[in-house]
């Protein structure tokens, strides 16, 4: 099943650093780390440049491309969440 969700991608995460990552987010007991793709917007002019922080946002478009990845995906099934 396809499923998305918002979140934040961070980039250039060391070996060290998703070891941290793993333990924080309580990897194999709260969470599963999984392999996913990504689909990353990218900003850019109707002129086909990259936007421009002083542009509208009226006048630009998204462009999107997917990266490989990781996600801290739910294991503890929706009875166990805290909404």
């Amino acid at each position: 099943a396809k499923t998305s969700v918002q979140g934040i991608l961070l980039l250039g995460v060391t070996p060290l650093e998703m070891t941290y990552l793993d333990y924080f987010e309580d990897e194999g007991v709260g969470y599963t780390r999984s392999n996913v793709q990504v689909v990353v917007p990218r900003r850019v002019h109707r002129d086909g440049q990259p936007k421009d922080e002083n542009m509208n946002d009226d006048i630009d478009h998204p462009e999107e491309r997917i990266i490989q990845s990781h996600a801290y995906i739910w294991a503890q099934g929706a009875s166990k969440l805290d909404l």
